[in-house]
């Protein structure tokens, strides 16, 4: 089976399991440190992967400001603002009903 074929089902069991994981992660940190560990994490390993492929990055300053500004406003408010409800007491599956109501 090609990967075009398996994308649609590895990128469903990718995303849900967040919500699993936020779930059990606020019971032992805070919910935006978390969000920060795991973009610190996932950021690194971007980077090493464009590293050992040779990819650039952008030359210009300006855009490499835009796609920080789209980052914060893409994942760290949605998702900021998700995990936040969840730490103060939002069910996990309520939030990922939320989330993927957006349009």
């Amino acid at each position: 089976m090609s990967l075009d074929r398996l994308a649609p089902a590895i990128f469903v069991f990718l995303w849900s399991t967040g919500w699993v994981t936020a779930k059990y992660a606020v019971y032992y940190t805070g919910p935006l440190t978390f969000l920060c560990l795991r973009y610190l994490l996932a950021g690194a390993l971007l980077w090493v992967i464009c590293r050992l492929s040779a990819i650039q990055w952008p030359e210009k300053r300006a855009d490499v400001f835009r796609a920080i500004l789209s980052g914060v406003f893409l994942h760290g408010l949605y998702l900021g603002m998700i995990w936040w409800a969840i730490g103060q007491g939002v069910p996990a599956a309520i939030g990922g009903i939320i989330a993927g109501l957006q349009p």
